[in-house]
């Protein structure tokens, strides 16, 4: 797996979950309706605007990557995260710019692998990369983790309504909040594992809990919440960038250890 292509398929997935969910509405939108003078209809026409680049975007990364593009995303990311943070959207919503840790961090790697493109064959900057990934990874875990100790509400109808959707089971609270427990304690300690000793087993693991948790959201409200997969895209798909600079690291040690 070439690394560079998985971080940029993430990027382009997210920029295209983003364009969706531009469309419909989100906390740019309520913050720029909360803190600015704009009126409704101004807002709205801001957001479908963005909606049009984003997928723009999208389509262009995919066909052509490109430095401006990235970097661009990687601020509208921040943006997004800035908004979230202060509309205080949720009980959990300090913690915005670690749960987005992961789609934040992807458009800055991209950014920077366009920028440095022989970062990959200096292992030095292989392990530095690997750190940086391991580091989002781990601060998305981690911070989803904290949530589900905590109970999220929005975790508990996420396991209700997948369950009733596909097994036409109605599980008692009590025992979603118990499964919530455990849960997030793995979660905390993947993030933590993934940063002292990332081994391509764990990252493996995080890229199929990755899956599952974004796909929870068409299990639990259908296909209508595609975006919402989409854009956590790099949930999946950074660990198997892991695994791919994993096996680099790797291959860069032995080449160096034999020509030694």
């Amino acid at each position: 797996m070439n690394p560079v292509f998985l971080f940029q398929i993430a990027l382009v997935l997210l920029t295209l979950g983003l364009s969706f969910q531009s469309m419909s509405g989100t906390n740019i939108g309520l913050f720029l309706s909360e803190n600015t003078r704009l009126n409704l209809d101004t807002v709205l026409l801001i957001e479908r605007t963005a909606s049009y680049l984003l997928f723009f975007a999208a389509v262009l990364m995919f066909i052509y990557p490109n430095r401006p593009l990235a970097l661009s995303i990687f601020f509208y990311m921040l943006f997004l995260a800035y908004t979230g943070f202060q509309l205080r959207s949720g009980p959990f919503s300090h913690l915005i710019f670690f749960t987005s840790a992961m789609r934040t961090g992807t458009p800055l790697i991209v950014f920077l692998l366009m920028t440095y493109p022989r970062l990959l064959e200096n292992n030095v900057y292989i392990k530095r990369l690997l750190i940086f990934t391991c580091l989002i990874s781990a601060a998305t875990f981690m911070a989803h983790g904290w949530e589900a100790i905590h109970h999220y509400p929005k975790f508990i109808k996420l396991i209700s309504g997948s369950f009733v959707n596909l097994f036409h089971l109605a599980l008692p609270e009590t025992a979603i909040i118990g499964a919530l427990s455990i849960i997030g304690t793995v979660d905390i300690l993947t993030g933590l594992g993934i940063v002292i000793y990332p081994t391509r087993y764990l990252a493996a693991w995080m890229a199929f809990w990755g899956f599952i948790t974004a796909m929870s959201r068409i299990t639990e409200s259908g296909l209508g919440a595609f975006s919402e997969v989409l854009v956590r895209a790099p949930h999946f798909i950074l660990p198997l960038a892991i695994i791919s600079l994993l096996l680099r690291k790797s291959s860069g040690e032995s080449k160096a250890l034999t020509s030694s």
